[in-house]
């Protein structure tokens, strides 16, 4: 079955729980929760665009406990969130990009013991998985709200009233589960915070590499989960070359360290200037260098949307996924993208690999966007 086909039965069989647990049931609106749970277990950048789901809902709740269930991976991009009262790690295996590590009946019982104990009155599942319906089920929770309602309704919507929809971004589809709740969309901004000890330690390594308070500051992530999506290392080598030699610069490359592989095609044509961190620290290391930094240079990956999230400009190059969809959020960023024939696609391997539609963005427009933002910026 394909994939797309596997999320719209998921999606389905969601709508379906949630009108079980609901049936019956009037006044979500007016009805007071004391325990909500939400439920994002997907990855990094997709629990940035959930995070004003977090502060509507304590605006909304403000004596509620609010607890979150997601992945290890994603736990820090929502540390020190005065919004959020409790973590709960639950390592999916649709989300896993390990596909090796698997989990023992142990692993989803005590899960499953600690949501029963807690008691949760309102579950909102803005993404999980077949075990989180099973959660939803056996938690004896009031109510539940959840994504594929939403999509359902809009099918709907749209197959009775001939309703030509446009693409909603993912910020705001996830704002769209909880309006059931009276919740309003207005100034909706995604948030990370940082401790000033966090951000002196971002001012401690840059200035161990010559890099004062001061400088004109450009990272540059070359990285991207799916190969597709990643721009030429070399372009993003040319790019970083010319930041430090054209525009006086100071610029630094970060990634995970998954991608200390992209450290091999770098080094033997990247200026000595350019600092090459990625691999040497970790993600609230490299947040606190992006809060720091005059503009983030990426691809669509997850820190796109930790730039956003904490105010710096992203220049974004976008293939096969829709930026009006999964573009940074925000209006001080730039987005450069190439609509072709074979657009949009959920392929993690392309039909056109020797020329990717990524790729069809050029070096002089990528450098057209710096600076842009640099006129905007110093």
């Amino acid at each position: 079955m394909k994939r797309i086909n596997k999320e719209y039965l998921y999606l389905f069989f969601s709508f379906l729980t949630t009108l079980f647990i609901n049936w019956g049931k009037k006044g979500i609106k007016n009805s007071h929760f004391d325990k909500i749970l939400v439920v994002k277990l997907d990855h990094i950048g997709d629990v940035v665009t959930a995070t004003p789901v977090f502060e509507a809902l304590k605006n909304r709740y403000p004596e509620a406990h609010v607890s979150l269930l997601l992945g290890s991976w994603s736990k820090d991009v929502v540390k020190n969130n005065p919004n959020i009262d409790e973590l709960i790690l639950y390592d999916s295996s649709s989300f896993m990009r390990n596909k090796q590590r698997k989990h023992s009946l142990t692993y989803y019982f005590n899960i499953l013991r600690t949501i029963r104990l807690s008691e949760f009155k309102l579950i909102i599942d803005l993404r999980g998985d077949w075990f989180t319906l099973i959660l939803a089920v056996l938690s004896k929770c009031t109510f539940r709200l959840d994504r594929g309602t939403v999509r359902f309704k809009k099918k709907i919507s749209k197959l009775f009233n001939r309703f030509s929809e446009n693409t909603t971004h993912e910020v705001i589809c996830n704002l769209e589960i909880v309006q059931p709740l009276g919740i309003k969309l207005h100034q909706v901004k995604t948030k990370i915070y940082l401790t000033n000890e966090e951000m002196d330690e971002a001012n401690t390594i840059l200035k161990h590499y010559g890099i004062s308070e001061n400088d004109t500051l450009i990272v540059i992530h070359p990285g991207a989960p799916w190969k597709p999506r990643r721009w030429s290392v070399r372009k993003f080598v040319n790019i970083a070359n010319w930041c430090v030699s054209k525009k006086n610069a100071k610029v630094v490359l970060i990634g995970g360290h998954d991608e200390i592989m992209l450290k091999d095609h770098l080094t033997q044509f990247i200026d000595k200037r350019v600092i090459v961190l990625i691999g040497q620290t970790n993600l609230r290391q490299t947040m606190s260098i992006i809060n720091r930094a005059t503009m983030l240079v990426c691809n669509d990956s997850g820190p796109m949307h930790l730039a956003s999230a904490l105010g710096t400009p992203v220049v974004a190059l976008f293939g096969p996924e829709n930026p009006n969809k999964f573009g940074p959020w925000g209006s001080n960023n730039i987005v450069l993208h190439k609509k072709v024939d074979c657009f949009p696609c959920k392929q993690k391997t392309c039909t056109k690999a020797d020329n990717t539609c990524v790729n069809l963005i050029t070096e002089s427009e990528v450098k057209k966007a710096i600076e842009s933002i640099l006129g905007e910026t110093i």
